[in-house]
């Protein structure tokens, strides 16, 4: 619940879909897949 609520709260600032890692924007398809993604492909697989 709490990913969601932090979704949530990222849409409301406008940084929903944007890596925290990067800077780069999440792809749609990894978001369709976790709407709570907070870092993109990339970045996921470095951590």
């Amino acid at each position: 619940l709490h990913k969601v609520e932090r979704a949530l709260e990222r849409v409301e600032e406008g940084t929903y879909g944007i890596c925290e890692s990067c800077g780069e924007s999440i792809p749609v398809a990894r978001l369709e897949v976790l709407p709570y993604a907070t870092t993109c492909v990339s970045c996921a697989r470095k951590a």
